[in-house]
């Protein structure tokens, strides 16, 4: 009788936990988090925004360090897609939305710059890929040769997986536990 009192309380709270858990994620995706400000770029594809770090959810821009090849040459393609972003981020406000964190414990944002949509103008520009929703906008840059389509290069998810040697996604979403302190973090009393 002990014994199955202390399986039941085990089980109990596990279902307790499991349905806290439900509760959470439910709230996350139906309460987005809006961080407003000036942005910092990181690099193509990441953001600073008061002291919080965001990537764009949707797109994937080359690293840094990333190169492609324009015309036979080697050319900085990472830089150029940082500098691409800047330019969009300007020295205005910047209105991102996000309802996830990834594994890096960064927001995945959907950001603007007045009417603009900066992720999707990443891609339509050519300095990014689609990652999940820009396809159209990708299909576009690709037909008119623009930004990384002047010329060749790899893929910036199978890039950094042949130079760190890992298959991570770099927008794989975050734990549920991640997710909730990022949650807590972020929560603001009026």
């Amino acid at each position: 009788m002990r014994r199955f009192r202390k399986v039941s309380e085990w089980l109990l709270t596990l279902a307790a936990l499991f349905i806290l858990a439900v509760v959470v994620v439910w709230l996350e995706k139906r309460n987005p988090v809006h961080l407003n400000g000036y942005a910092r770029v990181v690099d193509g594809d990441s953001l600073i925004i008061n002291g919080e770090r965001l990537r764009l959810q949707g797109i994937d821009a080359p690293e840094f360090d990333q190169s492609c090849i324009v015309s036979g040459k080697a050319t900085p393609c990472g830089q150029h897609a940082r500098n691409a972003l800047r330019k969009l981020v300007g020295r205005g406000q910047v209105a991102c939305t996000a309802h996830s964190v990834d594994r890096h414990d960064r927001w995945l944002a959907t950001c603007t710059a007045g009417d603009m949509n900066i992720n999707q103008t990443l891609v339509e520009q050519g300095w990014a890929v689609d990652y999940g929703g820009y396809a159209k906008s990708e299909a576009k840059a690709r037909q008119r040769k623009l930004g990384l389509w002047q010329g060749t290069f790899q893929r910036p998810r199978d890039w950094r997986a042949l130079r760190k040697g890992s298959l991570f996604d770099a927008e794989e979403e975050a734990s549920l536990v991640q997710t909730i302190w990022w949650r807590i973090r972020s929560f603001k009393f009026n």
